[in-house]
Formats: structure tokens, C-alpha cells, sequence
């Protein structure tokens, strides 16, 4: 491949990333011939996968079908692993995916997502991307709600329960923070010698459906 600038191996990539169909072994072949440290040449590709996935964002913003994001981020996966580019970019591509698309797409994105869980704990991608990943799925929940958005709300906090160990430093209280604030008022107990309160009646059901007094219930 002749020597080009970063600009043009950025348009190279793109245009390897829209032709390749998934194929990572296209866009490796491309990234070993470019000039250029691995370094760099690792930089210009994160930029072409967000360039990609702008120009879906833009065209198929209310789209139902996600396969064109799914496609997007599992080839980065591919890419991660290859080598070739940083185990960040596909929690890049879903969060940048997930902050523009409408919340109807957002479940059906998760749904990938809940699906690469054995990918995410892979020590590669974990130590890169579960700060990243924890921050997509807050970011996330803060866009839906707690009352109509029940059901999605409680697969994201199942998948992070999944994805995160019971001793990970981000669920546990490492300052020591409590609410002093807090103040539980109880009840004076009663003993023995205490006066037991009046007695409480019963309700019971009639034949008709109603509700009618029953016998008298003291404390005891």
C-alpha cells in the first residue's frame, strides 16, 4: 500500500469498514499494510468506527432493524481481539449508540449486549471497558423511567449484578460515607406493668361481599 496521511487511511478504514461485511481479516490486511506506528495507525481506526457509526446514527436514527449497530460493534470486537484496534472502541460504539438513538432501539441494542456477557468478562475487555460499561448502562438508566421503563430498568441492573463481582470497588463503600442524618425514631416497648392499648376490632367479611365488625382483638 503507498504511503498515505492520516486523513486518507482514516477513508480507507471507513470504506473498509462499510465493505467488508463483518470480515475482520479485510480490515487487519488493510491495517498491516497502512505506514504508520501501530499506535497511531490503532488511533485512526477508533475514529473510522465512529465515523461509521455517525453516518448510521444520521440515516437510520428512528430505524427499528439494529443490525447495522450490532454488525458495527461486533466487528470492533473482532478488531479488539485481532489486535488491531483498542478493547475500548466497541464500548465507545455503544455508548455513542445509546445516548442518540430512541429508548425502543436502546432494548433492542441491550439485548446485544446482554448477549456478549461471556465477551465483557474476558480480562482483555473487562480491565479496559467496565468502568466504561458501568458508566453506558448509569447513563442509560437515567434516561428511563422507573415507572413505565420497569422491565428494562431491571435487565440492566440484572446484567451489571451479572457482569460486576460481589467485591468490585464500585459498589462497595471504601470512604466510609454514611447518612448521619438518618434518624429512626422507635416506640417505647410495653411490659409488664405497662398499660396494654385499647383493643382493636376486626373486620370481617358478610355473605354479601361487604365488610362488617368482628369479634374484639386485644394485645395480646
Amino acid at each position: 500500500m503507498a504511503k498515505v496521511g492520516s486523513l486518507e487511511l482514516r477513508e480507507h478504514f471507513v470504506n473498509c469498514i462499510k465493505c467488508c461485511n463483518g470480515n475482520a481479516e479485510q480490515l487487519q490486511s488493510l491495517f498491516l499494510e497502512a505506514d504508520g506506528t501501530e499506535g497511531d495507525k490503532k488511533s485512526i481506526l477508533e475514529q473510522a468506527f465512529r465515523d461509521v457509526l455517525r453516518d448510521l446514527i444520521v440515516v437510520s436514527l428512528d430505524a427499528v432493524d439494529v443490525t447495522p449497530y450490532t454488525s458495527l460493534v461486533q466487528l470492533s470486537i473482532d478488531s479488539a481481539q485481532a489486535g488491531i484496534c483498542l478493547h475500548t472502541v466497541p464500548f465507545i460504539l455503544l455508548g455513542d449508540a445509546l445516548d442518540f438513538v430512541t429508548i425502543n432501539v436502546c432494548e433492542k441494542i441491550f439485548e446485544f449486549v446482554e448477549s456478549r456477557v461471556s465477551t465483557w468478562t474476558q480480562p482483555a475487555f473487562y480491565s479496559s471497558g467496565k468502568i466504561l460499561l458501568l458508566r453506558m448502562c448509569n447513563d442509560l438508566l437515567r434516561r428511563l423511567s422507573s415507572a413505565l421503563n420497569t422491565v428494562f430498568c431491571g435487565r440492566i441492573q440484572l446484567f451489571l449484578a451479572r457482569l460486576f463481582p460481589l467485591s468490585e470497588k464500585s459498589a462497595l463503600n471504601l470512604m466510609s460515607h454514611f447518612n448521619v442524618d438518618n434518624v429512626t425514631t422507635y416506640n417505647k416497648s410495653i411490659g409488664a406493668g405497662d398499660e396494654a392499648p385499647d383493643a382493636q376490632q376486626k373486620m370481617e367479611v358478610d355473605a354479601d361481599g361487604g365488610y362488617e365488625l368482628g369479634a374484639l382483638i386485644d394485645y395480646n
